[in-house]
């Protein structure tokens, strides 16, 4: 488990999946987001 912890490649893909999802629910809570950009 703490190997899993410390690994890089474990966070990078966490920390994106975590992004993703907060940008997803941004962009649902302010669809005018989406056309801004």
């Amino acid at each position: 488990m703490t190997r899993l912890l410390t690994s890089l490649k474990f966070w990078a893909l966490a920390l994106t999946l975590v992004w993703i999802a907060v940008v997803a629910v941004l962009i649902a809570d302010h669809p005018e987001l989406a056309q801004a950009h």
